[in-house]
């Protein structure tokens, strides 16, 4: 019969008879003639109850990927399959190959971790990219970091950290956060960092978290730090406002600033003693409104009286903003009639309790994240020893960690993670830190179709020097030298201010060489071309990125600014990597509501930088 990779679905089960019946969809390698065919469970082997047969699992709509007729000499008849349960199954063809006798299932053990161990809707997906050679599921990690640099050194551990425009002049500066005082490092050249501290009037500030924005829309960046509001005037001199009640920076467990009502206009949300705060940003410098009992926050259920780190973001298809506390057994709310929100049922099983420590020890700092399909937002939380990722599916929210290969190993005493490209490729990966001097931050890549890997597994020197392996209590994330590719904000738990600058695209200009032979894989990065969407204007902060191909099909969905972790701030801006260049189709949509489309046509190896803002847009190739 010939070596064929088929995929299939179950067209209808027979327990008693123990055997189902399944539709050939498609042929995506070799031959293979029968339409329909019957996977029969052993039914003369009286053993057969003992394995835990597949068919328990299986219903009727359900997907199968086979490869029929192995390679190995002796095995043209043997089937390798994949179904329901993320097992791989093997069998044997009987007669003209519609019949399939399965003979036993090959559990999900660390020897294939390596492989895709994920949801069988996904494989079969993958199955239907690689007839069209469109398929991207790397066996190794293409990422590396250059050796980090020391920004400074505390004398206490850093909380909440910043990487942003903070002086308009188009490079990213440093802002952390620390018991041992909060510093802030201007960029004057190319990866040179002064101390602005003094200058910018912000010397013995204190706090663990830390936000930018323009709160006044006068054309300069505001700070929050805890729950005070820093203004900044002419020459960068940053002053104190009373526009949130003094009350409200009294023991700020974290806090961030989100549009949550959709004007525009950042919002504060805090988390202190008396649960999670929110306060409305009227504009114009005016005093900010408290709205916690109009927006439904003060409610049990809402997780009023709680203390956990709090993630803003969008959730599923919804364009409205959601938020995510890390209290009770997590807490999901999503907006509803005037501005309201209301808890999503969960039932994932959270925990997040911490052992031992302190009680500022705390776990589950989400992100909001494209893991399933580009099209919506699923969300990471990460546990004090591992991680839930959560995916709605017809209206129900499912955990579906155990079909996301490693990303089920997690590190011990994690805190927050953020998701963000950090190799380039077109996934959003995510990095989880530590908060232990001693125990490491985990770097999940996502290749593809909800699977993801940990690179240290599978080649060392990944992350040079000594920022990965000894924890952190912030992290935030952007391209500061402008190659395209994303690089990280640590501050160290041990009291240092890291930077780790991305190295993964300068790595594949060695592929260039023509002695060297690029895999299938590195054929495709070498492809790709990088867009850069840096979003201007009121309402950037929450503002949503959407680029579609020639074909309308979504190949990246990115929030902007909404990585806060535990308290941090990330730039206004996101990079894309785009596997299949040509012509685009990219959708701004700002906090408000606003929306603007764009064509860009982005060739293989360019790096096109598409500054957006409601009325005007500049596209431009970087330099």
């Amino acid at each position: 019969m010939g070596q064929a990779l088929v995929t299939g679905t179950v067209t209808s089960v027979n327990e008693t008879d123990r055997n189902l019946d399944l539709k050939i969809d498609h042929v995506v390698k070799g031959t293979f003639a029968p339409t329909a065919v019957s996977i029969v469970i052993a039914p003369d082997d009286p053993e057969s109850d003992r394995r835990d047969p597949f068919i328990l699992q299986v219903t009727k709509g359900h997907p199968v990927v086979a490869f029929l007729g192995l390679s190995a000499p002796g095995h043209a008849d043997k089937i390798l399959f994949y179904t329901a349960g993320s097992h791989w199954q093997k069998g044997t063809l009987a007669g003209d190959g519609k019949r399939w006798l399965w003979t036993e299932s090959i559990p999900p053990t660390q020897a294939y971790y390596g492989t895709f161990n994920g949801a069988v809707e996904q494989f079969a997906r993958m199955m239907t990219d690689l007839a069209v050679q469109r398929m991207f599921y790397p066996a190794k990690p293409y990422i590396h970091f250059k050796e980090e640099q020391v920004l400074a050194k505390f004398s206490a551990g850093v909380d909440g950290v910043a990487l942003y425009d903070v002086f308009g002049e188009g490079r990213l500066a440093v802002y952390a956060c620390s018991q041992a005082g909060n510093r802030l490092f201007r960029q004057t050249a190319p990866l040179v960092f002064t101390e602005a501290t003094d200058q910018a009037g912000l010397v013995g500030l204190r706090s663990r978290s830390c936000s930018f924005a323009d709160l006044d829309s006068d054309g300069r960046v505001d700070l929050l730090a805890g729950a005070a509001i820093w203004q900044q005037g002419v020459a960068g001199r940053f002053y104190k406002t009373t526009w949130l009640p003094t009350d409200a920076d009294r023991d700020v467990f974290t806090s961030c600033l989100a549009d949550c009502d959709g004007d525009g206009r950042a919002d504060v949300l805090v988390m202190g003693p008396t649960g999670l705060r929110l306060f409305r940003n009227p504009g114009a410098g005016r005093p900010f409104e408290e709205i916690t009992t109009a927006a439904g926050l003060d409610r049990s259920e809402a997780g009023a009286g709680k203390i956990g780190y709090l993630t803003p973001g969008f959730w599923g298809e919804d364009k409205r903003l959601a938020l995510f506390l890390a209290v009770d057994q997590g807490v999901l709310l999503r907006p509803g009639i005037a501005g309201r929100y209301a808890p999503v049922p969960l039932g994932l099983g959270l925990d997040f309790a911490v052992a031992g420590g302190s009680p500022d020890d705390r776990t589950g700092g989400a992100c909001f994240l494209p893991a399933w399909s580009e099209e919506r937002m699923d969300l990471l939380i990460p546990t004090d020893a591992g991680m839930v990722l959560a995916h709605e599916r017809t209206g129900k929210v499912e955990n579906i960690t155990d079909t996301a290969n490693e990303l089920r190993f997690g590190a011990a005493h994690q805190t927050a993670s953020i998701a963000v490209d950090l190799n380039a490729d077109g996934e959003v990966d995510t990095y989880t830190i530590n908060r232990q001097i001693d125990s490491g931050n985990a770097l999940h890549l996502h290749r593809g179709y909800a699977s993801y890997i940990r690179p240290d597994k599978y080649q060392d020197g990944i992350v040079a020097g000594d920022a990965r392996p000894h924890g952190a209590g912030g992290v935030a994330a952007g391209d500061v030298d402008g190659d395209g590719a994303s690089d990280l904000l640590l501050g160290g738990a041990d009291g240092r201010l890291v930077l780790m600058l991305n190295d993964s695209l300068a790595e594949r200009k060695s592929w260039e060489d023509t002695a060297y032979v690029p895999t299938y894989h590195e054929q495709m990065l070498m492809r790709s071309g990088i867009l850069s969407v840096v979003v201007l204007g009121q309402g950037a902060l929450g503002a949503l990125v959407t680029v579609s191909n020639a074909d309308g099909r979504v190949i990246a969905r990115r929030a902007i600014g909404l990585e806060v972790a535990t308290g941090c701030r990330s730039p206004d801006a996101v990079d894309i990597a785009i596997r299949e260049c040509g012509a685009l189709h990219c959708i701004v949509r700002w906090s408000d509501g606003r929306e603007r489309a764009y064509a860009v046509t982005l060739s293989p190896k360019q790096h096109l930088i598409l500054k957006a803002e409601p009325a005007t847009a500049e596209i431009r190739r970087a330099p």
